[in-house]
């Protein structure tokens, strides 16, 4: 960190080098100091630039309080999604559909950030229907769950479409673009 020169920080340009001196720093370090950043140099000064330019007469250990501050610690992360997993099974009435649960959960959190109440609501009631469940949502009953005979209250047939996608593919492209926009 003392070879970082934050005194001349003030250019784009030079933004630019002392986020990257910086991100080939983070990545460098191991165990339950490692930044949650992505392990992709580029990716990692993208997501340190905006921080450094917001930052840029901070000292580096108030610099780095911030960065750890806003981006976590990976090891504290996978533990809180571990917990997280564990609370899903335990929401759930039929454990195979803890993926699915996990998956519409996000997508409402991730509405909710953005302030869209009205898909987050949604997506919290598709939530509260699937942890319900008795039987494993699947591909052979999944697009049935939004109409016809075996229609179930609270599930339209876009959710329907959405968990159909999410049990054949493992994703939903709704929730990549979700995470595309919270990531940016």
């Amino acid at each position: 960190s003392d070879k970082l020169e934050w005194e001349e920080v003030s250019s784009a340009p030079d933004m630019k080098q002392a986020a990257k001196e910086l991100v080939a720093v983070l990545l460098s370090v191991d165990g339950p100091m490692k930044l949650d950043l992505p392990t992709d140099k580029a990716a990692a000064v993208k997501k340190v630039g905006p921080i450094v330019a917001a930052n840029r007469s901070a000292k580096v250990p108030d610099l780095l309080e911030t960065i750890a501050s806003e981006l976590g610690f990976s090891e504290q992360k996978a533990q809180a999604e571990e917990r997280k997993s564990k609370a899903m099974k335990m929401a759930c009435k039929h454990e195979g559909n803890t993926d699915l649960l996990m998956a519409m959960s996000e997508l409402k959190d991730l509405y909710f950030q953005e302030g869209n109440k009205n898909a987050g609501s949604t997506y919290a009631k598709i939530s509260k229907v699937i942890s319900e469940f008795e039987f494993e949502v699947t591909a052979d009953n999944a697009k049935g769950l939004g109409k016809g005979k075996t229609k179930v209250a609270g599930i339209g047939k876009s959710s329907a479409d959405k968990m159909y996608e999410f049990v054949t593919t493992g994703t939903m492209a709704k929730l990549e673009e979700k995470r595309a926009e919270n990531a940016a």
